[in-house]
């Protein structure tokens, strides 16, 4: 019984694309309003699905400013003093520490840019151009953005940065997920951790219809990076060039955050070694139709009994933030 009923909840819904941005608490700046130097690009997904690792693939393209670090701008475009929350929040604090001239000049542009608080989309690109500016790099075709949470707002910036933009998003079977999450931050919740994965999942399935969106599966592109990243290239109207084959962070190599090379299948089956019993026959229970969709094969596990595994109450919780995605509609 408990394994029908969270099947049922967390069933996939019909694809449809609305652009409508449902975490929207004040009305962003229309597209006239916004100038880029370069055509927006967003990576995104649930953390830990692989979007550092596109991103150290496109470092290296001279056609791309790609900055090292993540922007947030989610968490803090809102807040009073948006930019002391900028530094108080993303890496750029210690990327360019108070005092140094690189500090000031990008501090300076952002307080310009974003005086008070505003909306998710209108942070992200005053704060692309001001690293742009700081980098001294103008000679780009588009810049990319790198924040997973960012999947929350694909809507509003699909509405708000005109027909230049794109988005990659990343997705990654649940499981090894999980699994990469709780070897980098500790334990995570399942009940939590698969809400977020549906909610980002049922996103993905009503954007990815639009030419603006594609969707990246983490096991595609470390078994087949080279078709992968050709793809990636026509997504972007980029020139072909080997470097988007090679993992870089700021022209560093990079050699991946798991303890495996970067680009390697070595980490798809990791996660059976890591996560008990119990815990796989949860997450197949509650996303198994969610996996289906993408690909992944629930574990033969899963159709037995979770006896005391899932309770209703946890199930509800599913429920209720996969209809905040379904409310788009």
């Amino acid at each position: 019984m408990a394994l029908r009923a969270a099947r049922r909840i967390i069933e996939p819904t019909p694809v449809r694309l609305t652009p409508t941005s449902w975490f929207d608490m004040a009305p962003a700046p229309t597209t006239s309003e916004l100038t880029t130097t370069g055509a927006p690009t967003f990576i995104v997904g649930v953390p830990r699905s692989g979007t550092t690792l596109l991103r150290s693939l496109l470092d290296e393209h001279p056609r791309l400013f790609v900055p090292p670090a993540e922007t947030f701008a989610i968490n803090w475009a809102r807040e009073a003093d948006p930019v002391s929350s900028f530094f108080e929040i993303t890496r750029y604090d210690a990327l360019y520490p108070t005092g140094t001239d690189a500090r000031t000049t990008l501090e300076s542009a952002m307080r310009a840019a974003i005086p008070a608080p505003t909306s998710p989309t209108a942070a992200v690109v005053a704060t692309m151009e001001a690293l742009a500016a700081v980098a001294g790099r103008s000679d780009f075709d588009r810049w990319i953005e790198k924040t997973p949470k960012h999947h929350l707002i694909v809507p509003e910036l699909l509405r708000n940065l005109g027909p230049d933009v794109r988005v990659l998003w990343m997705i990654r079977d649940p499981r090894a997920t999980l699994a990469s999450q709780r070897r980098r931050w500790g334990k995570r919740r399942i009940l939590s951790f698969a809400r977020r994965w549906a909610v980002a999942e049922e996103l993905a399935a009503r954007f990815e219809t639009s030419e603006q969106v594609h969707v990246v599966r983490y096991e595609s592109l470390v078994t087949d990076p080279n078709n992968v990243m050709r793809d990636v290239a026509s997504h972007l109207d980029l020139e072909w060039h080997d470097c988007l084959l090679t993992t870089t962070r700021a022209g560093e190599p990079w050699a991946g955050s798991s303890g495996y090379q970067a680009v390697s299948p070595a980490s798809l089956t990791r996660y059976r070694e890591e996560l008990p019993a119990t815990t796989l026959r949860a997450i197949d229970a509650l996303l198994a139709p969610r996996m289906k969709r993408r690909g992944y094969t629930p574990d033969s596990s899963a159709s037995k009994a979770l006896g005391g595994v899932v309770r209703p109450a946890q199930e509800w919780r599913v429920k209720k933030a996969v209809d905040k995605v379904l409310a788009l509609g």
